[in-house]
């Protein structure tokens, strides 16, 4: 399966002391463990949440204003307190556990399971080269304020009688009017150059 390249990054001073180091590097396999990462998302099993059937069911009841669900963040600071956690510190926890997360409907769950299922019995990666993400020219300088995810969140959120593939049209050419076309073509070109 192909999805989106993430990054996560932790920086540690290198004037910690062997020992400090080897602390650290354990807390990161914990919160790299599958007991960690349920820690993180889910709380304490017994206490937090349950196990049936194969499915994390949540303990943590609702919030009384709202009828959200209640997740670890709500229970516990060292999760994503003020200083964002060991929720997104050492690994994105919830990105490992999506299709298990007891916040979400099981039938959401259960389609985006089969979704993900099928994507990896039936898809193919396309070729990637990540060094093309280094390339830069000025046209792509030029065009950075075109906001592509934006338009995306127009076309979710459109209540009009315009079609999808007119909405689409729409806001390709608005795109392409503000430097995306001279900037794919000068991104294109350079690649070619640099044999990418």
């Amino acid at each position: 399966m192909v999805g989106s390249a993430f990054y996560l990054e932790s920086y540690i001073n290198f004037n910690v002391s062997d020992e400090k180091m080897h602390k650290i590097l354990e807390i990161y396999d914990f919160f790299y463990s599958e007991e960690g990462i349920n820690l993180l998302m889910f709380g304490f099993e017994g206490e937090d949440y349950i196990i049936e059937d194969g499915y994390i069911v949540s303990l943590l009841g609702t919030d009384p204003n709202t009828g959200r669900l209640l997740n670890t963040s709500d229970k516990y600071a060292f999760v994503s307190g003020a200083d964002a956690g060991f929720k997104s510190a050492v690994t994105w926890a919830a990105d490992m556990v999506q299709y298990d997360d007891p916040t979400l409907s099981q039938a959401l769950r259960d389609m985006a399971k089969a979704e993900k299922e099928y994507r990896i019995a039936n898809w193919n990666p396309p070729p990637t080269d990540l060094r093309i993400s280094a390339v830069t020219v000025p046209e792509r300088t030029a065009m950075a304020g075109i906001s592509i995810r934006n338009s995306w969140a127009q076309m979710i959120t459109d209540t009009s009688d315009i079609s999808d593939e007119d909405l689409f049209d729409q806001f390709y050419a608005d795109w392409e009017a503000n430097g995306y076309k001279a900037a794919k073509e000068a991104m294109t070109r350079r690649v070619a150059e640099l044999g990418y």
